[in-house]
């Protein structure tokens, strides 16, 4: 008996100190020493933790205002993004534990509760070994360490995603049986979900809806898909007070152009090139800034994973619902990696919400869970007593990838900064939020400097939603600093509206000699959310006290027994000798880490010979400057994406500079794609990510910089020279050895044509269909204004071979019918001629018209049609019948209004 209970408490035991040990290890970058790595968001987000410290101490226990955002004028942050991160670390905050302490050991306890989660979930099919051993799959994703540690920080997004496996536990438990624990776990993890982050909610709400249908449709289980559904629902009005207000009152704030610009996931989907890279956990010691992670592979270890475990599955396994279950898995997994390339393009633009999750490489995370039942039958198709080589090269697979990356004080791009504490003034100096949440109508020219801002009555802050003006001595309407939102009242003391630079304007005030207090009133759909959050409150309470008074119960059993047809079968093996070699296993790799932090000897770092790369590159080194100035040497580059880009792509380029000697200005590197015929660039990107000032650069390394060039959408389809080279703060650019323009050509690149049909990427706005009898085929047409001129792009097809190469004209007339102006040319700028256009292809035919300075505002009308260049014969339009106001006399007629100046 003593022997029965042993083995149940290791049962337990083991799997967390493995678990945590393992959380240890991959979390090292937040523990190594004081400070967090300093990335993009980190700061956005300590600030806001520090905001809800503040918070709680005022007895304000959900602030929906930032008073010290945007420089001291006040957003509606937690309005609108999820507060669960904040609130946790605000909570330990407030013990007083510094701010980035308090962050390191909330997100480490999420990845020991992460990984209890993996290990629960699996459970109910395999093998504990097997069940560790997929929980250090899902914990080494690179995704996490280039995303977090390395690069943005994005703190909430890594919290959400590892609520998913608990998420999955807790539904899995509730469908197996109606006990209250699985009641109360799978409401609160769905909860907290919804509370971490918004997109990361969304992707996790999709993979829960398909995971319990796929767990119906396979155990015929209606009812438990009922209680399922009943948990969403309830977790939904248990957290209505959040996510109903950021809805509904999302027309308050300016994210609409945030979301269309920075966050449209056209400019951010991935290749499968991409996915599939792997990192060699080798650097060179002379790069200045070692290479960081690839940001959004899938990894190494799990793409390997999901192979064994899809191939020993087919052959090996005999256990036909393990089998579908990793077969399904891998089918949902390569479903969320497609949505992540641009080939899935034609669903981010039809499927309604998927436009909200902005950046493709979202879906990552949850991909990832896909693979797990994966790698655990991968494990599992073993011997009981042999499970532990497996585990063993699983553990080593899913942490050798990023192991070297557990060292962020190699890399310079993530400097280790200080935070124990920030206060108000900080948050006010920094300016955290001015590109976030700012309210409708707030300058943002005033936000960025471009232009001062009014004189504004200062505001006395006793709350984030309580704050007091003195107004002694003011007249007429009084201008408050702070930006203005319905949530904010003054009662019966005057009316509030928005004023100059959008701030607060109060007028018809009364009692002038006494101070104006300014309370949070909440907007309506904030009231509509919390008495929907107290309804499902009551509902919950209600629940409890039927389920503790026994009218409700299961229908069978206890949940004890396994019963197939109740859901996935809890394994009931016992702890294996694999355990305590995962566990010696981890510990060695904690002990490693350590050891070569505290020696300071890096076995992963090589040293490549002065002026060269160790390393094959492309290209040889070549200097640009000029002697006895600054001088900068590209020791080589690297093409990362595919050699035939198509519009709308990105063209990712990896370049290698070495000072030669200490720089003594700013020097910014650049690539276009260039037509030297024409001494046009067609693309550029001035801006290079993972790289410090060149004024810090030592001679004795390299740098390196990663350029992301994105092809416009509307390029001409033909071959470019890709060029690269470095400008100064003055704009001018460094002098290349043999050539007179400061370009460093590359190699030549091939724009690849959009197809046309069902799923073309690209449409024009204004469908204008047409053909002509030379197989030219119009499919409509954008205007667009750009900086003083008009931009006009008219969308075509061949449907079959064009015999001629024929001339766009495009005619100016005023309102009353007289030609002012014309823009004659051939179609893309003479780059590809009609006559070598091919048949189910899209050609974007972008004009810039440069409109008389001297014309009045008033209606216009643009005459658009094709004439040969050779004797001016013209080809007329043949319109459809649905668009025929849009053609007149063979031309297409686009209107041109030209507002008051």
């Amino acid at each position: 008996m003593n022997r029965v209970h042993g083995q149940e408490s290791a049962r337990l035991l083991l799997p967390v100190v493995f678990l945590i040990l393992l959380a240890f290890l991959l979390v090292s970058p937040l523990w190594q020493q004081e400070g967090i790595p300093h990335t993009a968001d980190g700061h956005f987000h300590l600030h806001r933790s520090a905001a809800m410290q503040r918070s709680l101490e005022q007895s304000v226990f959900w602030p929906r205002w930032f008073p010290d955002a945007s420089h001291g004028r006040g957003e509606p942050t937690f309005h609108y993004y999820s507060p669960g991160l904040y609130w946790l670390i605000g909570a330990f905050h407030w013990t007083g534990i510094g701010l980035d302490l308090a962050l390191t050991r909330v997100i480490s306890a999420t990845f020991v509760l992460s990984g209890l989660g993996v290990y629960a979930w699996l459970r109910y099919l395999f093998s504990p070994t097997a069940s560790l051993a997929a929980a250090t799959v899902y914990l080494g994703l690179p995704h996490v360490y280039s995303r977090t540690f390395l690069s943005s920080g994005d703190y909430p997004q890594l919290l959400t995603f590892l609520l998913f496996p608990l998420c999955l536990w807790a539904v899995t438990d509730l469908f197996r049986q109606a006990r209250l624990r699985a009641w109360a776990a799978a409401v609160l993890s769905i909860a907290a979900l919804i509370l971490g982050h918004q997109q990361q909610a969304l992707i996790g709400a999709g993979v829960l809806t398909l995971y319990c249908l796929l767990l119906a449709a396979g155990y015929r289980k209606l009812d438990g898909l009922a209680r399922c559904s009943a948990a969403g629902l309830l977790a939904l009005l248990l957290t209505a007070a959040f996510w109903l207000p950021s809805i509904g009152d999302l027309s308050l704030v300016q994210m609409a152009g945030a979301l269309e610009d920075r966050g449209y996931f056209g400019n951010h989907f991935l290749t499968w090139k991409t996915l599939f890279s792997a990192q060699p956990f080798v650097w060179d010691a002379r790069a200045g800034n070692p290479l960081a992670l690839p940001h959004n592979t899938f990894g190494t270890a799990q793409w390997l994973l999901a192979a064994a475990g899809l191939v020993g599955g087919l052959f090996m396994l005999r256990d036909r619902e393990r089998l579908i279950w990793c077969i399904a898995g891998i089918l949902c997994s390569l479903g969320l990696l497609t949505l992540t390339v641009r080939a899935s393009g034609f669903l981010w633009e039809s499927v309604p919400g998927l436009p909200l999750l902005q950046y493709p490489f979202r879906l990552l995370p949850a991909a990832v869970l896909g693979v797990l039942p994966a790698a655990a039958v991968a494990v599992d198709i073993w011997p009981s007593r042999w499970r532990w080589l497996p585990s063993t090269v699983t553990l080593l697979a899913a942490a050798a990838f990023p192991f070297p990356y557990l060292f962020p004080d190699l890399a310079s791009q993530t400097t280790i900064v200080s935070t124990t504490s920030l206060s108000a003034e900080d948050s006010r100096r920094r300016g955290v939020g001015v590109e976030h949440f700012l309210p409708i109508d707030a300058d943002r020219d005033i936000m960025f400097g471009l232009k001062a801002e009014p004189q504004a009555v200062e505001l006395t802050w006793h709350s984030p939603h309580e704050a007091v003006a003195d107004i002694s001595g003011q007249t007429g309407p009084i201008l408050l600093r702070q930006h203005f939102h319905p949530g904010w009242s003054i009662g019966e003391r005057g009316t509030l509206s928005p004023g100059a630079a959008g701030f607060m304007q109060v007028t018809d005030v009364r009692r002038l000699n006494k101070p104006l207090v300014i309370r949070w009133e909440g907007t309506d759909w904030q009231l509509r959310g919390e008495r929907l959050s107290l309804l499902g409150l009551l509902i919950c309470l209600g629940g409890i006290l039927l389920l503790l008074r026994g009218k409700y119960r299961p229908a069978t059993g206890d949940g004890a027994t396994c019963q197939t047809d109740r859901g996935p079968c809890r394994s009931t093996e016992l702890p294996q000798r694999g355990h305590f070699i995962l566990v010696g296993l981890v510990f060695s790799l904690v002990f490693l880490r350590y050891s070569i932090t505290w020696f300071g000897s890096f076995p992963f770092l090589y040293d490549s010979p002065p002026g060269r790369l160790a390393f094959s590159a492309r290209g040889e080194p070549v200097t640009l400057g000029v002697s006895g100035g600054n001088q900068m040497t590209l020791l080589g580059w690297d093409l990362l994406s595919g050699t035939r880009p198509r519009p709308g792509d990105t063209i990712v380029l990896r370049l290698f500079w070495q000072p030669e000697g200490k720089i003594t200005e700013e020097l910014s590197s650049f690539v276009h794609l260039y037509t030297p015929a024409f001494k046009r660039s067609w693309a550029v990107e001035n801006r290079g990510v993972f790289r410090s000032s060149v004024k810090i650069w030592s001679p004795e390394d390299y740098y390196i910089e990663t350029m992301h060039l994105l092809v416009p959408a509307d390029i001409p389809p033909v071959t470019y020279s890709l060029v690269a080279g470095l400008v100064n703060s003055s704009g001018e650019r460094m002098a290349v050895p043999g050539s007179s323009e400061g370009l460093l050509n590359l190699q030549t690149m091939s724009v690849s044509p959009l197809r046309t049909g069902l799923f073309q990427r690209q449409r024009p706005e204004t469908r204008a269909s047409a053909d002509t009898a030379d197989n030219l085929r119009l499919q409509g047409f954008d205007l667009l204004p750009a900086h003083g001129e008009q931009v006009l792009r008219l969308f075509w097809e061949a449907k079959g071979e064009v015999a001629s190469d024929w001339t766009t004209y495009i005619h100016l007339f005023d309102p009353y019918g007289e030609r002012i102006a014309q823009f004659d040319g051939p179609a893309l700028a003479g780059l590809k001629p009609t006559s070598d256009w091919q048949p189910r292809e899209l050609y974007i035919d972008r004009r810039h018209l440069n409109l008389p300075r001297d014309l009045l505002a008033g209606a216009y009308l643009l005459r658009i049609g094709l004439y040969s260049l050779e004797n001016g014969e013209r080809l007329p339009f043949q319109s459809d019948n649905d668009a025929q106001n849009r053609f007149e006399n063979g031309q297409l007629l686009v209107p041109l209004t030209l507002p008051e100046k």
